[in-house]
């Protein structure tokens, strides 16, 4: 789907801080054995942003990777940014 956005990262990473050990073991595979270029909040974004910095780097993503364990699915912010993305145009 061709939406018109510029694309800087193949996927945004949506966790909460019990995923991060194996987040942290996923993006080491993703990123350097499978080359794609993921955007963290923790990582790729300035410390302090806002919740909009948050969203217009989701939009810059083609993708959204979300951990689905029982800590994220009952997080409300891995909600919210499911569904901006999805508003977004994004995959």
């Amino acid at each position: 789907m061709e939406t018109g956005r510029k694309i800087y990262f193949d996927a945004f990473v949506c966790y909460t801080a019990a995923d991060a050990e194996f987040v942290k073991e996923m993006l080491y595979n993703l990123e350097n054995i499978h080359g794609l270029r993921l955007c963290l909040k923790e990582r790729d974004m300035v410390a302090g942003g806002a919740d909009n910095v948050m969203l217009a780097e989701l939009v810059k993503s083609r993708y959204i990777c979300l951990t689905l364990t029982n800590s994220s699915s009952a997080s409300l912010n891995i909600k919210y940014l499911y569904n901006a993305f999805h508003c977004s145009g994004g995959e």
